[in-house]
């Protein structure tokens, strides 16, 4: 495989710590080595508190490492202005998260649209766009809601919809089905792993769930503050 043409997202020796209660310093990520294939579909288990969410905020950059590189597409983040950081990271990296941080006072039509606001104007282009992605999750008759009208489920396929809008080449979904039901978090499940695949985006999956892990390409284990591949 020809890492330079395939690789979408790569940390490279990435170290991060923290300081505890005890005043003593904990290492969540110790030289850790992780490389995400374009199409491929990844998923990253381990135990609570060994650092899967803090190595997505360090590899989105929303959290710098204190060692190690990051690449975007083979771009090296560091070397980017704070604007082209923020410009990037709307283009290249798609968020769906936990507890789904949509917009309240938005509907859901315009919450899945604001995700263009960053690289954009917005016209009518990104509108079709947008009401596209979200019959594609089932919404489309819940256009003019608002999230509170949403369940669960719902809401958090409107969360997808916005993750996709920009095409990124990588969609970080950390725990995306931790707040729902099992038959629920089953659905909502197979419609992202279903949906990154059409929209050719890499998926890198953080979950607990052993069944969802073994339906991605490649399965690997946070441990130590490194990576283990799953055979």
């Amino acid at each position: 495989m020809n890492d330079t043409v395939n690789t979408v997202l790569q940390a490279k020796g990435v170290e991060k710590s923290f300081q505890g209660p005890d005043g003593l310093t904990i290492d969540v990520l110790r030289s850790a080595d992780l490389k995400v294939h374009s199409g491929e579909s990844l998923s990253i288990r381990g135990e609570s508190g060994s650092g899967k969410s803090t190595f997505l905020n360090v590899i989105s950059w929303l959290d710098q490492p204190d060692k190690g590189l990051v690449f975007w597409d083979g771009l090296e983040v560091p070397a980017l202005s704070r604007q082209e950081l923020a410009r990037r990271r709307s283009e290249v990296l798609g968020f769906v998260f936990q507890s789904y941080y949509l917009m309240p006072e938005l509907n859901v039509l315009e919450n899945v649209v604001m995700a263009s606001r960053m690289i954009r104007m917005i016209g009518r282009a990104e509108w079709n766009r947008a009401e596209q992605l979200l019959e594609k999750v089932g919404l489309q008759e819940r256009l003019k809601q608002l999230p509170s009208k949403l369940s669960g489920g719902e809401r958090q396929r409107v969360a997808i919809a916005r993750a996709l809008m920009n095409r990124p080449s990588v969609i970080l979904a950390d725990e995306p089905t931790g707040n729902l039901d099992e038959e629920t978090a089953s659905l909502v499940m197979e419609l992202l792993l279903n949906l990154s695949r059409k929209e050719e985006a890499s998926l890198v999956l953080v979950t607990h769930n052993p069944t969802f892990a073994a339906r991605t390409d490649r399965q690997v284990m946070l441990s130590g503050g490194k990576f283990e591949e799953v055979s």
